[in-house]
């Protein structure tokens, strides 16, 4: 008859049990720890990004265009402008959003860019919807030259720095150029 030891039996049965908890509990501890310093990094990286935005926001408040002359043609309805940019950053791609009505009345809006232009703090520049290499309308649903400026419902310049901020030229001189 064989004679079986129990208590060997019972410590070979339990070492592989134990190296699986201990190996379950370091890998725990591993998970924990990458997960623990991925959540510090990415709040780092959150909390740059809003500060960032932040100062943006404050930027933008702070910012100001000066308009020292604005004409609009009155057959072409271009707008020639020498702005100042007041304000102690730069302000890059001038915007412009035309809304009025056309000639028999009906309701006419266009929205244009200044592609490429940055204006610097204390900068003045020249800007004219003439110059198609800078300048496109992105957002219209008419022709510009049917424009009535005698009933314009606005004429706002903003920047896509700050859209939020913007100068209403509504009152642009209006100019008649005889051929």
């Amino acid at each position: 008859m064989k004679i079986i030891d129990l208590q060997a039996r019972n410590k070979k049965a339990l070492s592989p049990i134990i190296s699986v908890i201990l190996l379950i509990l370091v890998a725990a501890l591993l998970t924990g720890a990458i997960l623990s310093w991925a959540k510090s990094s990415a709040r780092e990286k959150l909390d740059s990004t809003q500060k960032i935005n932040t100062l943006n926001d404050i930027d933008c408040r702070n910012s100001r265009l000066k308009i020292h002359y604005c004409t609009i043609d009155a057959i072409t309805k271009d707008i020639d402008l020498i702005i100042e940019n007041k304000s102690k950053v730069s302000l890059s791609s001038p915007t412009l959003s035309i809304s009025g009505v056309d000639f028999q009345g009906g309701q006419l809006k266009f929205y244009g860019i200044f592609n490429n232009v940055v204006i610097e703090s204390g900068q003045i520049i020249s800007i004219s919807t003439k110059d198609e290499n800078n300048f496109s309308y992105i957002q219209y649903n008419d022709q510009i030259e049917d424009l009535d400026l005698n009933n314009l419902e606005k004429i706002n310049l903003s920047t896509l720095s700050c859209p939020s901020n913007f100068v209403d030229i509504k009152n642009c001189d209006v100019i008649y150029l005889l051929n």
